[in-house]
């Protein structure tokens, strides 16, 4: 690096002095755009700002301590991307000014900079070569009824359905209706609700939640999530299906170092279950929160459903009773 590029940018004993001061700073950085470093201790961030004219939907990128988003500052949009914790800031500091280096010395448009902040930054935190369990048990989960549906439908159609790794509300859209897949390693049909909205139908499609169980097989029996993967994978037909395979895979957080690190394999704990989300579903949505006292200082709902002795809902649309029958031999 430069002198020149050098002095763009705060020196790391600066960096450590303001942290160290715990004080708000907004610190610009020369060129074109204006870009400004922020540090805001009482929301734990150190991120950067980015004018955003952009009109596209920014898209969350789904990694537990990076934010990125459209803010107002100044009656301007911009674009901040900010790392949430504060043990990683040192880390991620060098990141940010190489970000800001790529939009105004070599002419990256702020919505570039979102792509790249997005991979740079992935690589910079989720550097681990295994997959959270959580995560592994709700990918596998995902993929048994994405394969089932391959096997209904059609590997294109399939992929065009499959909106859970894009952060969709929901993980499947198709023929009128949306699908929300939850798996557990519970014995009982126990699973978390991530949102208000998750369990919230959209517009007037129906809703139905496929619940799941597994549990650890023993050896030569079951499927591990890489066999998933292989699986899918020998379902695409062409190289366009394969790339958007590829694509969904890698948004939900898949990535092949992980085939030596996955637990299992896994087996069918029970016959999956479906359920259509109505009025008497066990839920939480916005509308019931709007009944609780000083509403708006709830910032964040994460809760547990039992559905263990509920009946599954019948009867089932054909096509979703034609996925759930092709799930079982998986």
């Amino acid at each position: 690096m430069t002198d020149g590029v050098e002095r763009r940018h705060l020196s790391e004993a600066s960096l450590r002095s303001y942290l160290r001061s715990n004080v708000p700073i907004d610190q610009p950085i020369p060129g074109e755009p204006t870009l400004v470093l922020f540090i805001s201790p009482k929301r734990s961030e150190i991120g950067l700002r980015v004018p955003f004219d952009g009109t596209g939907i920014v898209n969350d990128p789904g990694l537990e301590h990076i934010r990125c988003g459209i803010a107002w500052n100044g009656g301007r949009r911009h674009l901040e991307i900010a790392v949430t914790r504060r043990d990683l800031f040192a880390d991620a500091y060098p990141m940010l000014c190489a970000i800001a280096d790529r939009i105004q010395l070599k002419g990256l448009s702020p919505e570039q900079a979102l792509v790249e902040t997005v991979r740079l930054l992935a690589n910079l935190i989720k550097s681990s070569h295994s997959l959270e369990i959580e995560r592994e048990v709700g990918l596998f989960g995902e993929l048994i009824v994405f394969l089932g549906l391959t096997r209904t439908v059609g590997s294109k159609e399939a992929l065009a359905a499959w909106l859970g790794p894009q952060r969709e509300e929901h993980d499947f859209a198709l023929c009128g209706l949306n699908i929300e897949v939850k798996t557990t390693r519970s014995e009982r049909r126990i699973h978390w609700i991530e949102s208000l909205t998750q369990l919230r139908p959209t517009g007037s499609r129906p809703l139905w939640l496929v619940s799941c169980q597994i549990t650890s097989a023993g050896s030569g029996a079951g499927n591990g999530l890489p066999d998933l993967v292989h699986l899918a994978r020998a379902e695409a037909r062409n190289d366009e299906d394969r790339a958007a395979l590829e694509a969904r895979l890698r948004q939900a957080g898949w990535r092949d170092r992980f085939e030596r690190t996955c637990q299992g394999p896994w087996a069918l704990r029970t016959k999956p279950a479906a359920f259509a989300v109505t009025d008497d579903f066990p839920r939480l949505t916005p509308d019931e929160v709007r009944r609780v006292a000083a509403r708006e200082q709830i910032v964040q709902v994460r809760y547990q459903i039992d559905l263990t002795g509920r009946n599954p809902s019948a009867p089932l649309p054909e096509f979703l009773a034609d996925i759930l029958e092709e799930v079982e031999i998986v």
